[in-house]
């Protein structure tokens, strides 16, 4: 009987080995070290996406910044949940990063994002980083799920009113999704 790996048994692959080590690179003084980096970074691909999400827990705001940005680079829906906890970051040169990386991904960050809402509503930071990633949602066909959050998300008594936003935002978001599927058919 085949013996089941927990995900840190799980041997990563020669990519993600590499991108470990260049994580340390992204905290260098010399700026053409730092690009060279990330740009061995992006060549990864999805290889890259589970080592720079746990590099999003360094203690350097200077390395997760570099991180988030590329997380955001890569445009991998993968990236999506490490982008969407950086939302929360201390630092907000990292937050703005990850934002923009979550409006780069457009409908596909919605979903993650009123998840988020949902558990983080008590975060100002974590709301802060919603609204300007859902300010993008607004003009096009996800208008009706991003506005009434967004609505709530500027109320005074956010807190309260965003969790119950981002549930009706993820319902209509379900309803939107299932008569997509339906028209396919």
């Amino acid at each position: 009987m085949a013996k089941l790996l927990r995900r840190e048994e799980v041997p990563e692959s020669a990519e993600a080995t590499r991108v470990e080590a260049l994580i340390e690179d992204l905290a260098n003084q010399d700026v053409s070290a730092r690009e060279k980096a990330r740009a061995e970074m992006l060549k990864a691909g999805g290889e890259a996406v589970d080592p720079l999400s746990r590099a999003m827990g360094d203690p350097r705001p200077e390395v997760r910044w570099e991180v988030a940005r590329v997380l955001a680079e890569l445009q991998s829906p993968a990236a999506l949940l490490a982008l969407v906890a950086a939302l929360e970051d201390e630092d907000g040169s990292v937050r703005w990063v990850a934002a923009d990386g979550l409006i780069s991904l457009g409908r596909d960050a919605l979903r993650p994002v009123l998840e988020g809402l949902l558990d983080r509503s008590g975060s100002r930071l974590f709301r802060e980083g919603a609204h300007r990633v859902l300010r993008h949602q607004i003009s096009g066909e996800m208008h009706e799920v991003a506005a009434p959050v967004l609505a709530a998300l500027e109320h005074s008594g956010a807190e309260a009113a965003v969790p119950l936003a981002a549930e009706d935002g993820l319902d209509r978001l379900r309803l939107k999704e299932a008569e997509r599927r339906m028209r396919r058919r």
